[in-house]
């Protein structure tokens, strides 16, 4: 099965976790990190695993630095310009956007039910599947640019 995104992370929490990095002259302790995003080390191993995916930073026996001393201080834009470059050759959302392209549009449900077949659930909850990937898609598909959303018909579409 392929490396996946981290669905239950946002935007705005890994912005947090990179800017204490930066705090920390770009190299911080997994418990020092904790501490700081007051975040229980469980909560924090998606929001590091989203970092690293995304390219800002490696952990090394307990210990979280960015890839390239020194890191600046990440832009908005320059955060979403490299997130939305990443992110559609990053699984779940490489196949959502596969799926909804070939489609033409996917309702909630069909996309949650579809990722289960393959083995991509964000929950094994059917419920919270759905609820889990509508705000997976909402948080980085519609921030990002990278799909549309009809909400009278909780349906997914691509220009």
């Amino acid at each position: 099965m392929p490396e996946m995104f981290p669905t239950g992370v946002g935007i705005t929490k890994i912005k947090g976790v990179l800017k204490i990095i930066g705090e920390y002259e770009g190299s911080i302790s997994m418990s020092a990190l904790a501490d700081e995003t007051n975040e229980q080390i469980d909560d924090l191993l998606p929001l590091l695993k989203a970092c690293e995916m995304l390219g800002y930073t490696e952990e090394n026996g307990g210990t979280v630095r960015f890839k390239q001393q020194p890191q600046p201080p990440i832009t908005r834009s320059a955060f979403l310009s490299n997130a939305r470059e990443k992110l559609p050759s990053m699984e779940p959302f490489k196949t959502v956007l596969r799926l909804v392209e070939e489609n033409k549009a996917m309702t909630t449900a069909e996309l949650a039910e579809k990722l289960s077949e393959l083995g991509m659930p964000a929950s094994y909850d059917p419920a919270q599947n759905e609820h889990d990937i509508r705000e997976y898609l909402m948080k980085w598909g519609i921030r990002l640019k990278l799909l549309k959303y009809r909400s009278k018909k909780d349906e997914w579409y691509i220009k």
